[in-house]
């Protein structure tokens, strides 16, 4: 059976962190949408990140690459 990952479209969530865990709806709530709904995509409480959190998402993951080398 392929692994689905639930969490690949709360990257774009203002509710989940900068690599799309730790919802604050709970962390088995995208889970929860995915059996209710068959998709994650149909998420109920979804909001898209503004600018300014994407751009903070961006030097998160910067840092961290940079942090790892």
């Amino acid at each position: 059976m392929a692994a689905y990952d639930v969490n690949q479209h709360c990257e774009d969530c203002t509710f989940a962190d900068a690599f799309g865990r730790s919802c604050k709806h709970g962390m088995l709530f995208p889970l929860l949408v995915l059996m209710t709904y068959g998709d994650v995509y149909k998420c109920p409480n979804f909001e898209k990140k503004t600018i300014e959190q994407l751009k903070e998402q961006i030097a998160q993951r910067e840092q961290l690459r940079k942090e790892k080398s």
